[in-house]
């Protein structure tokens, strides 16, 4: 995925590792976030909410070579893409991260308007591949810019405790069939039945409940999910 090298790891876990280390400055950098494993490069948001970021999902809209993210379980797992463009980091590297230390998840989207809000959740949590990826995710922020679309109190939309979803793998509640393959173009995620926004969706973003109270889905032009030890 995006420049992995051949030789083992023995740098820095994550972006909070670079940040503690002096890294100061917002960019693509290598990580190792499984020491036995390839080196990963990786976006590190080192500005917004003080920084130590390491971004595990990106889309943008503005780039002429656009991302496919109808993608299977394997893929999703080892992750795809350039991170200066759109990518997806990986499940297992999502798992070594945040079973190494609590994490939080920050969300942040920007709208064909130009507005830009953010989301934030205390807890961020993957479990390995034999529990399918399984997420926790809780503590979300109430002076966040933009709505509770994870954790809301609707069943249905709630994504905490999910396993996660692939085109090829639907571990999602949705009786209608599956909500990666059917209703997000292939993108995978910790569909419910399904969700109020779909991050990985290969055609448009949309996310539902963007405006407060409106339930209409609105198309994000830009999107980031990023994770940081708490």
């Amino acid at each position: 995925m995006n420049g992995n090298t051949e030789e083992s790891c023995t740098g820095h876990k994550s972006c909070q590792e670079l940040y503690d280390a002096g890294v100061v400055f917002s960019g693509i950098y290598t990580i190792c976030p499984i020491r036995t494993c390839n080196q990963v490069l990786t976006y590190c948001d080192m500005t917004s909410d003080g920084g130590k970021w390491t971004v595990f999902l990106s889309r943008d809209a503005d780039h002429s070579d656009q991302e496919h993210f109808n993608r299977t379980w394997d893929e999703y797992k080892e992750g795809f893409g350039a991170c200066d463009q759109e990518y997806w980091l990986g499940n297992e590297i999502l798992y070594n991260l945040t079973n190494d230390k609590p994490h939080e998840l920050r969300i942040e989207g920007t709208d064909e308007g130009g507005v830009t809000k953010w989301a934030v959740y205390g807890e961020f949590k993957v479990a390995s591949e034999e529990n399918n990826y399984q997420v926790t995710i809780s503590g979300y922020d109430p002076s966040s810019t933009m709505g509770n679309l994870l954790t809301p109190i609707q069943d249905l939309a709630n994504l905490n405790g999910m396993e996660f979803s692939t085109m090829d793998e639907d571990n999602d509640n949705f009786a209608g069939g599956s909500c990666a393959k059917f209703y997000n173009n292939g993108g995978g995620f910790w569909y419910n039945g399904c969700s109020f926004i779909g991050p990985t969706n290969n055609a448009d973003v949309l996310c539902y409940f963007w405006n407060t109270g409106v339930a209409g889905p609105v198309i994000l032009k830009k999107l980031k999910m990023s994770i940081r030890p708490v």
